[in-house]
This record gives structure tokens, sequence and C-alpha cells, in this order.
């Protein structure tokens, strides 16, 4: 990804860029830069940014916000992205995150006689107070570092194994006989 970027940084000297992507049934806006620290070539730190918009489908199918399992892949993969990637010449590409929904969404694109591009995204407004809170859980935890998902998954696995082995243990003995009742 990094040397897509590159290339696309090299080949738009003096150019506007908008990056946008889509079908992640997600509406966000970020700004993805390369930084670049000085070196021989260059007398300076050099900084290169461009908006990036993600749009999905606008039906009711493609929303995340009324999918449980695709709410929480969602917080999972904002989660587990949030990485930094190595670039040429000495470079590293950031994204920064300005905005995000989770409900149906697109984005029109214009371009006027200068070639200036231009884009407005209009999404659907929270309708439940569900949703509201939905959006609360995201902006609250959904930055969540890296180790955390994981660890939690992982926690809650072995919670779920001792269980079973308890169970297992448990009734094992009782059709072996080896647990007696006691009596007072």
């Amino acid at each position: 990804m990094a040397k897509v970027l590159d290339a696309i940084a090299d080949a738009s000297a003096g150019k506007q860029v908008l990056l946008l992507g889509g079908d992640v049934h997600l509406y966000s806006e970020s700004t993805v830069c390369r930084h670049q620290t000085p070196s021989s070539t260059t007398a300076s730190a050099l900084e290169i940014c461009f908006p990036a918009v993600v749009t999905s489908g606008i039906t009711r199918g493609s929303e995340t916000i009324a999918s449980p399992h695709l709410f929480l892949f969602q917080v999972a993969v904002n989660a587990l992205t949030s990485v930094t990637l190595k670039g040429a010449y000495g470079a590293t590409w950031t994204s920064r995150l300005s905005s995000v929904n989770f409900t149906n969404n697109y984005v029109v694109v214009t371009s006027d006689s200068t070639g200036m591009l231009t884009y407005r995204g209009t999404v659907r407004p929270l309708s439940t107070r569900a949703q509201e809170l939905q959006m609360t859980i995201f902006a609250e935890y959904g930055h969540i570092s890296m180790w955390i998902l994981p660890a939690a998954i992982v926690g809650i696995a072995a919670v779920a194994v001792y269980i079973a082995l308890s169970l297992i243990s448990c009734c094992w003995g009782l059709v072996n006989g080896k647990v007696k009742a006691k009596r007072s």
C-alpha cells in the first residue's frame, strides 16, 4: 500500500488528489500524509497530505449500524489498522480519521472548469437511541490500541475453555460415580 501511495505522491506534484474508496459499509473522512525527514537531498522535513473519503452503498443492507456483527467488525478493523506504513525515501505514511458514520451514505464528487475537485458526503441521520449509543461506543472505544482487542478475545476464550473443562470434569465424575453427595 505504501508503494501505491508513494507513486501517487510522486506523480501528483502540484496537482490536487482525492483518495476515494468504497463498499466497506461505512462513511469516513481522513487525511493521509507522507512524512519525510530531512536528508542529504532535502534541507527540511517534507509533508504531503491527501484527503481520503470512504463511502458505501445506499441500501439498508449496506449500513453497518443495523448489523451487530458488521459494527463489531468495523470497531476491530479500526483498532487493528491504526498503523504507520514505511514509504520510499525513508518516509512514513499515517492517516488521521476526522469523521466516521455507519448509516447509509453516498459521496458526490464534482470538478469545476479549472479541474478543482470538491466532494460532498451525505449520510442518513441516526434514527434510534440504539444507533446513537453505537456511535458513542465507537467514538469512545473505536481507537483502542491494537493489542487490547486480541487480548480481550484471548481472555474471553480462556474463560470459556475453563468453564467448559469444569463442566466436562464435573459431568465425567458424575457419570463414573467418582463424585459422591455429602450427607449432613
